[in-house]
């Protein structure tokens, strides 16, 4: 059989390129089967995904439910937004200070993508996540004065451990965000 040699040489170059040994085992089961007639370029694509997806991150399983979490808990200030749109957070919206609505705007629609993003495996989600989160960190800690320079009828009593809590939500977001990206599942990578 002239394939012979070349199928060798195939199986010999697949063998030096491959480091794990889950994916050392499945070439040696390729070797065993190599009375079967597998055109190479099919066995080389076989392994080399094989190779690529035992390789890559094996931790990824273990980020996406914190991906998940990630995904849950920006829906819900999705809809934290809303609700102030529908006016059921103690004042008429269209009532409420311009740069309120403003942020409502901005939030509502970085959370969508945030949320759906995440669930769908949207590139940009990442991003946006990174967007919201960080700009949301300073404008609640930072421009917290600038926040909450509004008429007094729109403040409720405890608004300055509110801004704190939110501050401290996002922290916690942002740390779980890294956990997931160090563990492997980046948004967009399946």
């Amino acid at each position: 059989m002239s394939d012979k040699p070349d199928m060798d040489k195939f199986k010999q170059r697949i063998l030096d390129q491959v480091d794990s040994a889950s994916c050392k085992r499945l070439a040696d089961n390729f070797r065993k089967q190599s009375d079967k007639t597998i055109p190479p370029n099919l066995a080389w694509k076989e392994l080399a995904d094989t190779a690529d997806r035992r390789s890559a991150r094996p931790m990824a399983r273990f980020s996406r439910p914190i991906v998940l979490v990630i995904a849950v808990l920006y829906g819900y200030g999705g809809l934290v937004h809303l609700a102030n749109m529908a006016g059921l957070s103690g004042y008429d919206w269209l009532d409420a200070p311009s740069k309120w609505q403003v942020l409502d705007l901005i939030y509502l629609s970085l959370d969508f993508v945030v949320c759906v993003g995440l669930l769908r495996g949207w590139r940009i989600a990442a991003p946006a996540f990174f967007i919201a989160n960080l700009s949301q960190i300073a404008l609640y800690s930072l421009g917290a004065r600038w926040v909450m320079n509004v008429p007094a009828e729109f403040l409720s009593s405890g608004h300055e451990m509110s801004l704190g809590s939110l501050v401290g939500f996002h922290l916690v977001t942002l740390v779980l965000m890294g956990l997931a990206l160090r563990l492997g599942q980046f948004p967009g990578n399946r």
